[in-house]
This record gives C-alpha cells, structure tokens and sequence, in this order.
C-alpha cells in the first residue's frame, strides 16, 4: 500500500510504500518521523480496524482497496 501524507503535523509531504520489506526514515530532529511510526504502528495493528469502523466512511474504504493508496491530509483527519 502506498500511503501519501500531506501537511499532518510537523510533516510536510511524505510517501511510504508499505509493501517494501524496510522503511527507513532519517531527518532532522522534530520533523515528524516519531508521528509517522506512530501512524504506521496505529494503521496495521489488530486494533486498527476497530478504530476506522465508523470513523472513516465506506466509500474512502473501498477507494482505498480498490486503489491500494491512502491519502491523509489534515483537513481529512479534523472531519
């Protein structure tokens, strides 16, 4: 899955491709990284698909599935 992150907290832009057998993430201090991980560790474990049931609706799920892609931005994640 390739997940694009635009302006969400102290990041930027980012893209990462989550079907890589590594992710590696270097910068400088408070740019993000730490946020990233958490976002990743909060996406793929067991308790991810309890938090977006209700949450995100059907329609960006399946755009999702169909896609393969993941697009967060802070305006997405405030509604």
């Amino acid at each position: 899955m390739i997940i694009n992150i635009r302006n969400w907290g102290a990041v930027g832009a980012a893209t990462i491709d989550t079907d890589k057998p590594l992710i590696i993430m270097c910068g400088p201090n408070s740019t993000g990284k730490t946020y990233v991980s958490y976002l990743l560790y909060a996406l793929f474990s067991k308790s991810a698909k309890d938090i977006v049931d209700g949450v995100v609706p059907d329609g960006k799920i399946q755009q999702i599935k169909e896609t393969n892609k993941l697009n967060l931005e802070d305006s997405y994640l405030k509604s």
